[in-house]
């Protein structure tokens, strides 16, 4: 039985957080720990405050039973506002119709702990599901490394620093983030993928001449070689197939940022620190210094005031969400921040679909580590793409892209059910009626969700979310 790698902690104890520090990172996902290692590296004194926990590869929940004791909720408010997907036009054609809810409002009910890792923020227009511990959402994504269509940063609503500096960020600086974050696509020496072939039939739809030039494996934040050494000196075994992604990874092939960007902070001067929820920003009265506000989230350390680090630079990576909630925050204790400040939010034009009960095996469900050896893998959660960005021409705002999902196995028993559900009381059924006994049967069998591929869906929306709380 080959031996499980040893993966280095990050985290320091609390005892050791200083009181000053050059540059302090809020956060620790792409933005934040991009940050965190470029600026040790530059030679600053680095703090990196997380308010999640540090989960290691072989830490993460694989039952629905053990995810829920790590799950914490936000329930929103009442406000509403509609507005339509740019994508929802074109698939009306196709029989279903899109609609993207985009104001926000989420102050008020919570529930399970401030560090639990699958964090769900619920309100009446809109579900967001993000990461949260050391590593950000990277932990639980599906590994996707899609370079962007330099298009979208002519929008006038990207800060003219990009729009100005467009061709140094799309070669130098990106550059960098290959050489660390290494995507590489599904290999052709693993097991071929029932889900990838069912979704290369599934073109066979659309009316496109050059299937080719829009079908293909998507670039993956994935290991798929052993790895006794990666680049930043951590062992990274290489890929079984799983599908446990968006779960998060047991095995240490998911090049999650705890596994590059963090260490590489670490090993040039940055201190890390987990559980620290970070409540305001402010500038000192007398000095150029910020001050951070934050509080423990370990246990017994509920009622502890509230602590505060100075640093000459504060960079706020806290996510789309958790950045603008401090800056909101910050405001109401005197931070002097743009009233334009919570506008313009994107869902990124998101959609979920699902083909259930097909007339071919997708085996497209997260594996339980434990069930591997005699389980067929499904492959990592994305593995293809349809990028009808290649053939739609026009502006953008009309591109999108759909790609294959692999839920994890801790939604196994979820899926399973809300999917059947869903299927039977809101699906469209394309079979004859002679063959609907026969895809009844499959179905007692247990065979209908081994016939079932989830496709995940991006395009543009309005982004005109409000986020307030």
């Amino acid at each position: 039985v080959q031996q499980r790698p040893i993966f280095p902690r990050l985290s320091l104890p609390h005892a050791s957080t200083k009181s000053q520090y050059d540059v302090v990172v809020v956060g620790s996902g792409y933005g934040a720990s991009i940050a965190a290692s470029r600026c040790a590296r530059a030679g600053q004194s680095v703090c990196v405050l997380e308010r999640g926990k540090e989960w290691l590869p072989g830490d993460f929940p694989e039952t629905m039973s053990d995810a829920s004791k790590n799950v914490q909720i936000t329930f929103g408010g009442k406000e509403k506002k509609f507005g339509r997907s740019h994508l929802s036009h074109q698939l009306v054609s196709r029989g279903c119709s899109l609609i993207i809810k985009l104001t926000t409002k989420i102050p008020f009910i919570f529930s399970g702990e401030r560090s639990d890792l699958y964090e769900f923020i619920v309100t009446d227009d809109l579900t967001v599901i993000q990461g949260c511990g050391l590593g950000g959402t990277s932990l639980i994504n599906a590994n996707v490394g899609l370079d962007v269509e330099p298009e979208v940063f002519q929008d006038p609503s990207w800060p003219k620093e990009i729009r100005e500096n467009l061709d140094q960020l799309m070669k130098i600086d990106r550059q960098h983030f290959v050489d660390m974050i290494k995507p590489t696509p599904y290999p052709d020496h693993y097991p071929p993928l029932h889900k990838l072939e069912r979704m290369k039939e599934g073109l066979g739809e659309f009316d496109i001449e050059d299937l080719d030039k829009m079908f293909y494996k998507t670039p993956l934040y994935v290991t798929f070689q052993d790895t006794p050494s990666n680049h930043v000196g951590i062992h990274q075994p290489k890929c079984t197939g799983c599908g446990n992604c968006c779960g998060g990874c047991n095995v240490g092939a998911k090049n999650t940022l705890n596994l590059n960007y963090l260490p590489d902070a670490k090993a040039h001067g940055a201190e890390i620190f987990t559980e620290v929820e970070v409540t305001a920003i402010l500038k000192s009265h007398n000095s150029t210094d910020w001050i951070v506000s934050y509080k423990r989230l370990v246990p017994g350390s509920f009622d502890l005031e509230e602590q505060t680090i100075r640093a000459t630079y504060v960079i706020l990576g806290a996510g789309a969400i958790g950045s603008t909630k401090l800056l909101l925050r910050s405001k109401e204790r005197g931070l002097d921040v743009s009233d334009e400040l919570g506008k313009r939010f994107s869902t990124n034009g998101d959609v979920l679909g699902f083909s259930y009960n097909g007339d071919k095996k997708s085996n497209s469900l997260g594996v339980e580590t434990k069930n591997m050896a005699s389980a067929q893998p499904p492959g990592p959660c994305i593995t293809s793409i349809m990028d009808f960005r290649k053939v739609n021409g026009g502006s953008f705002e009309n591109n999108f892209v759909i790609e294959d999902g692999t839920p994890p196995s801790i939604l196994s028993v979820p899926f399973t059910v809300g999917v059947s559900f869903s299927a039977k009381v809101i699906g469209i059924d394309k079979y004859p009626a002679n063959e609907l006994l026969e895809k009844t049967f499959q179905e007692i069998q247990g065979k209908g969700i081994d016939n079932t591929l989830s496709f995940l869906c991006m395009s543009h929306d309005s982004a005109s979310g409000v986020i307030s709380f």
